[in-house]
């Protein structure tokens, strides 16, 4: 497919990077989700940093509506984004908070669901680094969810309070400020009332901690 013979451990990579996006969507698209889910893990396992460049560069792509079939790019993202990070979770995450970034607007539910399972990924390893890069991932989300579901990204905020609060970590706490900043955006002319609320919690927290940021 490539045109060119590959050396015995590796496969080359199907170029320029379009075609080859297309063709793992088109593929992806047309399989059931154990099959899909089973090649996903495969080429985590096989190679974690590999796989997170070229979804990264995939995600810049599918900011383009017209390069691909739009339900065939939903339903290929939904299982990406579902894909266990049983190797390089790291490699997933910094992906996940480029992904929340990027695609938010275009992907409302699965980026959801990429940023609940961020946030289970952090519950369950407890690392320091994962629940920053999580924090940082709904941040990103942030910014396009405090217009779209006040709600939600009022509910979000307070997941990344809560978080905050139990770690007491400075990244965390001031990832959470950020947040409320944009929140604030909206928020100010829609709930003045909330708003003050928010910037009253925003004015204790940083009393208490006492840090410039």
């Amino acid at each position: 497919m490539t045109g060119r013979e590959p050396p015995r451990t590796e496969v080359l990579p199907l170029e320029p990077d379009l075609v080859g996006e297309h063709f793992v969507l088109s593929e992806l698209s047309q399989k059931s989700t154990a099959e899909c889910q089973a090649l996903l893990a495969a080429a985590w396992r096989a190679n974690p940093l590999g796989s997170a460049a070229f979804l990264d560069r995939l995600s810049q792509t599918l900011r383009q509506d017209s390069l691909f079939d739009y339900q065939g790019a939903r339903t290929a993202l939904a299982l990406l984004f579902q894909v266990p990070p049983d190797s390089g979770t790291m490699a997933w995450a910094l992906l996940g908070v480029n992904l929340l970034a990027r695609l938010s607007a275009q992907f409302p539910t699965e980026t959801w669901q990429l940023a609940r399972h961020m946030h289970q990924v952090a519950q369950v390893t407890d690392e320091a680094a994962l629940w920053e890069l999580w924090a940082n991932g709904a941040f990103n989300l942030l910014n396009d969810l405090g217009s779209r579901d006040p709600q939600a990204a009022r509910a979000l905020l307070e997941e990344m309070a809560q978080a905050a609060k139990a770690r007491d970590e400075a990244a965390l706490w001031e990832l959470w400020a950020k947040g409320a900043v944009n929140l604030l955006n909206d928020l100010g002319s829609r709930d003045p009332q909330a708003a003050r609320a928010l910037l009253e919690e925003m004015a204790q927290a940083a009393k208490a901690r006492d840090e410039a940021a």
